[in-house]
């Protein structure tokens, strides 16, 4: 037999609350009549006014319900949709009502309630419906409380005969939902595409990102955003829906996207370029200076080391797995299983990459020294010959040096004005006579004696830092005061964060009651200096830690 889910809306429900009944449910909770009455106390003193042209007028005293707002409110309401429950329980022991079950022996599901949203489930028949139509009548008489019959919705489940649908509705005469509604932020009902139904939380990242001016934001302001608002909106979710990978990687193109990267310009050799175009007819060599135009500093590299062939010939597809070059499904099937093997025997060249850029975040620097690594061997910093190639400069000559492009190696290795900055504690790496193409090569190798790390970060910032007060033409330190400057700079930052943290533990101090037939007045002052004003609180309680009287004021400040 089929199921159904009622999805319950109450009409003004905090509003419709009878006192009477609220306070009879806490009484019959077993609430102390003391407690009972305090909290009474609080929700009869409540008093409205109306404004009238911005002036409050009247005095309206309510006779029922409960603020909206108010912290206590939803802890109230839920006490009240403890009669709701009784009576649902009371009908499912009696067998009128069936639950719905996960799975074939778990426990039966016959209600779920949060705050003033609820969900009823049972049998998809006419006799369980008769029921909770009975004790939805008895606890709106007794509570105040009125379903809304427009906005109360009613699932089926797959096995609901199409006649058993039709009656339920007229019974109930509230429409029927479909499969992707959603419940407190989340999907109803997740069907095996799950992919397609969690695919609204890739919308909501890209809206929030469509909304903000990335441009305008610091990139420590990037981060702060990413973290605080993007990285939570998934977070409700996948509290209770594993998210599919596809979907997070997803998230994470986006997420990158907005952090920015300098990238190639768009491409001008048009839609129909081939391979040819990359090739220089007259050497018949790659065109280097187009390659490294028009990609990425990896993926040009890679071309630029595929070997041609010195004689002219017309493009072909070759498989190397079969002598006459063509493909077969025995060659193909016995090239995924070598590379299964070398998968499970080898380290994975994405596990290396995702070490090495991990180590960046590693160092003990600073965040924006940090953040400056990580563009330096991305080559995202917005070095001149990056600038050129998006239309932003004219040329990318070494701001320093007048000599050469300023790329990133150059600017912050390779410039001849900077031998002296690296000399002292990384004489070792020039001694090593590689010429390096990308920093991050520089920066591997560095890696390879760890207590030289942070010192290198800094000077290469310092170095970045000593370029662009350069090209503003600002006052600052010289080439020869860098390396003094880096090392102080990683002291002072190495001080400040081993520096321990005291905490000063207080012991707690409790109220001591006077004795008997004594008053205890109790009182405590406080000076607000934004607003020249002093406060005063007193408490009168007497043995029994009953409060007798108490005041809290301002006073204006001598």
């Amino acid at each position: 037999m089929g199921h159904m889910a009622l999805k319950l809306d109450m009409s003004k429900a905090y509003d419709r609350l009878e006192w009477n009944f609220l306070q009879r449910t806490m009484e019959k909770m077993g609430f102390h009549p003391k407690w009972v009455g305090w909290i009474m106390e609080c929700i009869k003193s409540v008093t409205y006014s109306v404004l009238i042209n911005g002036e409050p007028k009247g005095h309206i005293i309510p006779t029922r319900g409960i603020r909206q707002g108010d912290p206590l409110s939803p802890y109230l309401f839920l006490l009240c949709s403890e009669g709701l429950t009784s009576l649902i329980e009371q009908a499912v022991n009696e067998r009128h009502i069936e639950g719905f079950s996960l799975c074939k022996h778990g426990p039966k599901i016959s209600h779920l309630f949060f705050a003033d949203d609820s969900l009823l489930f049972c049998r998809a028949r006419v006799e369980d419906v008769i029921k909770i139509q009975e004790i939805l009548g008895k606890y709106e008489v007794a509570s105040g409380q009125k379903i809304n019959f427009d906005k109360t919705t009613i699932f089926f489940s797959k096995n609901v005969p199409m006649s058993t649908k039709e009656q339920v509705q007229n019974l109930l005469r509230v429409p029927e939902i479909k499969e992707y509604e959603k419940y407190l932020g989340l999907l109803a009902v997740v069907g095996r595409n799950k992919r397609a139904s969690l695919n609204y939380i890739k919308d909501r990242v890209w809206g929030k990102l469509q909304g903000w001016k990335e441009k305008l934001l610091s990139q420590a302001s990037k981060e702060v955003l990413l973290k605080v608002v993007v990285q939570a909106i998934p977070t409700f979710a996948m509290s209770c829906f594993r998210l599919p990978v596809g979907l997070c990687q997803d998230i994470e193109m986006l997420i990158r996207k907005f952090c920015g990267k300098v990238s190639s310009p768009p491409s001008d050799v048009g839609s129909n370029a081939n391979v040819v175009m990359l090739i220089n007819l007259v050497t018949g060599w790659w065109n280097t200076h187009l390659i490294d135009r028009h990609f990425y500093p990896l993926d040009a590299k890679l071309i630029k080391s595929l070997p041609l062939c010195s004689i002219p010939q017309s493009d072909l597809l070759i498989w190397l797995k079969e002598k006459i070059g063509t493909y077969s499904v025995k060659s193909g099937y016995k090239l995924l299983c070598e590379w299964q093997n070398e998968e499970l025997s080898q380290p994975r060249i994405f596990d290396i990459d995702r070490n090495f850029w991990s180590s960046i975040w590693k160092i003990k620097v600073p965040r924006k020294i940090k953040h400056f690594i990580w563009k330096a061997c991305s080559n995202s910093l917005p070095t001149k010959e990056n600038l050129l190639k998006r239309k932003i400069v004219q040329d990318s000559v070494c701001q320093r040096c007048s000599n050469g492009s300023e790329d990133v190696v150059h600017l912050l290795w390779s410039c001849d004005d900077l031998r002296e900055v690296w000399n002292g504690e990384f004489g070792w790496v020039y001694n090593a006579g590689v010429q390096w193409t990308y920093f991050s090569e520089i920066w591997k190798f560095v890696q390879t004696r760890p207590h030289s790390v942070a010192l290198f970060a800094a000077t290469a910032w310092s170095a970045w830092y000593h370029r662009n007060k350069l090209r503003l033409g600002e006052a600052s330190i010289s080439l020869g005061q860098i390396r003094r400057f880096a090392r102080n700079y990683i002291r002072d930052f190495k001080n400040l964060t081993s520096m321990p943290f005291a905490s000063v533990r207080t012991a707690p101090r409790r109220w001591c009651p006077p004795a008997d037939d004594v008053w205890k007045i109790n009182f405590d002052g406080a000076i607000f200096g934004e607003s020249d004003e002093a406060g005063i609180g007193v408490v009168i309680q007497d043995c029994k830690g009953e409060v007798k009287a108490a005041l809290s004021e301002k006073i204006k400040s001598l």
